[in-house]
């Protein structure tokens, strides 16, 4: 089985290490597959490590194949990060994603998933944008009144945006 994994490391801490050793623990049999930025995190900040740095660490624990997460989609919202990222893994053929969670409730984030791919979300997105409201804010609002849903953790929101690819 090939696993993925979606990552900053930025930087690389025990929860890093947590999060691959509970992979091959569950999976021993499995190669793991990283998708990594490189110098810009998602936030658009400087990463603390570059990615030569951060591939050398990934393989010293056990990370089989590292590809770099283009410029292009690491430096964009959750959703362009998350479709970057799952591109590639799907066209490595990976048949897991397995990602961290602050609510390790992955029924609810099925949910939520959900309601954003609902037109009435959308809409309603659209009606906070039009008053002014900025794309993250608009995002968060529209999420509670169409589905009641309060979503604010930065691996959630990621986590959704990954399911819905």
């Amino acid at each position: 089985m090939r696993i993925g994994i979606i990552c900053e490391y930025n930087p690389f801490h025990n929860g890093h290490i947590y999060h691959i050793n509970k992979i091959k623990e569950k999976y021993p049999d499995s190669s793991i597959v990283l998708v990594v930025d490189s110098f810009f995190t998602e936030r658009g900040d400087i990463s603390v490590l570059d990615k030569v740095s951060k591939t050398k660490i990934a393989l010293e624990n056990n990370i089989d194949l590292v590809i770099e997460l283009p410029f292009a989609f690491a430096t964009q919202s959750a959703d362009i990060f998350a479709y970057g990222a799952i591109s590639i893994l799907n066209k490595l053929n990976c048949d897991l994603l397995i990602f961290g969670s602050e609510s390790n409730n992955i029924e609810e984030l099925k949910k939520t998933a959900l309601t954003e791919l609902e037109d009435s979300y959308n809409n309603v997105v659209k009606d906070y944008l039009n008053d002014g409201v900025n794309y993250p804010t608009a995002l968060a609002k529209a999420l509670n009144f169409v589905g009641g849903y309060s979503i604010n953790k930065p691996n959630d929101l990621l986590g959704i945006s990954y399911i819905k690819r």
